[in-house]
């Protein structure tokens, strides 16, 4: 025999039950996932900044001072990147507004959710008043939609919508996943980028800042010729140089010289 429309409605309902319970734990664990990033974000932001402070102040060696500033930075900005992106995936659904799941949730249930919201500049006892008041005038029309739900077909409608709206939303979890992690691997690219190319202009500063510096100079008694270089950090107070000089006395007379200046081609 053919089965009754309540029976069918049964029966539906009661295959539709693990489809909603399993679409919700899935949701549950791409918002999870997602939540990790938000967290490393703010691990990545508290030791960029911490590598930052240590970069200026201890590392010696300017290709380690670069790399470890340009990495740092670009620590930080990643952070703040996928902080913002988190925040703005964050209860953003565009198709929530044309949900009418009223047996699931509570934006469709309550006759008007938004008489429960709580008023930042009003007092406690104001609000406690509100809420009171809203809550003994929608009551009753909350019960005649909830008594709906006896009926098989409208209790059933609204497994099927819900069903719908998870899967839905499990499709935008999963968008949202997919971004912040596409966002995070790139960003680990590009720090690693940023640290080599920190090496890289450190080691030409200071392969600048240590040059060996040449001058010279000629006459028909002498000539002299000398070179220096940096040898001590660009960063500290005092420099060290080291220096070469070689005269040359053309003539068979000693030379007597109490004191020598020596330019370079700046000056």
């Amino acid at each position: 025999m053919p089965e009754t429309p309540k029976e069918q409605a049964d029966v539906i309902s009661s295959r539709l039950a693990p489809v909603i319970a399993a679409a919700a734990e899935r949701i549950h664990y791409a918002e999870a996932r997602r939540a990790n990033y938000s967290v490393m974000a703010g691990a990545l932001i508290a030791a960029g900044i911490t590598i930052f402070t240590f970069a200026l102040g201890t590392i010696g060696a300017q290709w380690m001072r670069f790399s470890a500033v340009s990495g740092s930075l670009s620590m930080v900005v990643l952070g703040a990147v996928i902080l913002y992106v988190f925040g703005k995936q964050t209860n953003r659904y565009p198709f929530t507004s044309a949900t009418n799941t009223w047996k699931w949730f509570y934006r469709d249930a309550l006759p008007d959710h938004s008489a429960f919201d709580l008023k930042m500049w009003q007092t406690w006892k104001s609000q406690k008043t509100c809420v009171e008041k809203a809550y003994a005038e929608q009551l009753p029309s909350f019960k005649i939609r909830m008594l709906q739900l006896s009926d098989n077909e409208a209790d059933l409608d609204q497994n099927i919508q819900q069903a719908y709206v998870l899967h839905i939303n499990e499709k935008y979890k999963n968008l949202h996943l997919g971004r912040l992690r596409s966002i995070f691997n790139a960003g680990l690219i590009v720090i690693m980028c940023m640290i080599i190319l920190g090496g890289l202009v450190g080691i030409w500063y200071e392969a600048g800042t240590h040059r060996t510096v040449t001058s010279s100079f000629s006459n028909s008694a002498w000539a002299y010729k000398t070179e220096y270089r940096i040898v001590s950090s660009p960063t500290s107070k005092t420099a060290e140089l080291m220096v070469r000089i070689s005269i040359d006395n053309k003539t068979d007379r000693p030379l007597s010289m109490r004191r020598l200046h020596v330019r370079d081609e700046g000056g």
